[in-house]
């Protein structure tokens, strides 16, 4: 068993990316021996995990090469540590790990350096029906049908995939001001079971904007959806939008540093251990970013799987 296998997703990040793949490719043999690491190029996105077992993962990507390799660990009797190395435009699940903070204080060595002592916390990895996994959030509405928008246009203009304007936040606004006035087609029922075990269902209205499940604070490149989330508990925050400010609100927290629950008491937001989502009708969905439109016809069953240990420094 090797001690780290290195993921790196060559597009990710445009040419922020690039400099940090090369800052890593240059740190990695002063600071490991060659002997200790593998090194996996993704093929536009895609993860194919070697046989070989490794103590430790680390992804040099954004949200959704991470995802994709969550895909592939969860399913392994003993799972590897994570590790990130923050290179997408998001980074959701790299903030909680702490690792921009320090890969900006202690650079790209520091960064290696934290990896290999291999100090952890635990999250919790969510799964939907039975068979998909994610650690960050899932959602349908508006911001799912954003995510699909952004991943389209990337596979139709793949030859431009470097240029900053089509990896960055500016495409992600974008595409938001473009899905401005989507709206859920049908009413979408939610029956959840909350920590006491008890069981409620709410009945989310057509024209509503959009519903997300949340497991770690932070959403869409750090909008901050609930105050009441803690990543290893077991537990998972829904929120449910019903209204374009209560959309605009939301994508504000990130600037306000003010929670959506905090912000707008008057806001739905709910804490569950397992939910379903029952609708009629054409909606899209996300995993942590990732598109999946017609892949899995409702309902969707969310519940808490197992856990993965995140390298923090």
């Amino acid at each position: 068993m090797k001690e780290f296998l290195f993921i790196i997703n060559p597009v990710s990040g445009g040419r922020r990316g690039d400099l940090l793949r090369h800052r890593l490719l240059e740190a990695l043999p002063k600071r490991i021996p060659r002997s200790s690491y593998d090194i996996l190029l993704t093929d536009r996105g895609t993860v194919k995990l070697p046989a070989t077992e490794y103590k430790t993962v680390v992804v040099a990507g954004g949200d959704g090469s991470i995802w994709q390799t969550v895909q592939k660990l969860i399913q392994r009797q003993a799972i590897p540590k994570l590790g990130i190395i923050p290179v997408g435009t998001a980074n959701d699940l790299a903030r909680v790990s702490g690792m921009p903070k320090l890969l900006k204080k202690a650079g790209m060595h520091g960064l290696l350096k934290a990896i290999e002592r291999g100090k952890t916390i635990s999250l919790d990895v969510l799964k939907l029906n039975e068979h998909l996994f994610f650690t960050n959030y899932y959602g349908i509405g508006v911001d799912a049908t954003v995510a699909c928008t952004i991943n389209a246009f990337r596979e139709k203009h793949a030859f431009s995939h470097r240029a900053a304007w089509t990896r960055g936040k500016f495409l992600y606004c974008l595409a938001g001001l473009c899905n401005l006035g989507l709206r859920l087609p049908c009413p979408v029922e939610l029956r959840y079971e909350d920590e006491r075990g008890e069981k409620h269902t709410v009945t989310v209205p057509v024209g509503s904007r959009q519903i997300i499940v949340t497991n770690i604070p932070w959403y869409a490149a750090g909008a901050q959806p609930s105050s009441r989330c803690s990543i290893d508990d077991g537990l998972f925050e829904t929120t449910i939008l019903t209204s374009t400010r209560h959309w605009v609100l939301l994508h504000l927290t990130r600037f306000l540093s003010i929670p959506f629950d905090k912000l707008l008491r008057s806001g739905i937001t709910v804490q569950a251990r397992s939910l379903s989502l029952h609708w009629n009708g054409q909606v899209h969905c996300q995993l942590d970013g990732e598109t999946f439109h017609g892949q899995e016809p409702p309902p969707h069953t969310i519940t808490v799987g197992r856990q993965v240990e995140l390298i923090v420094p």
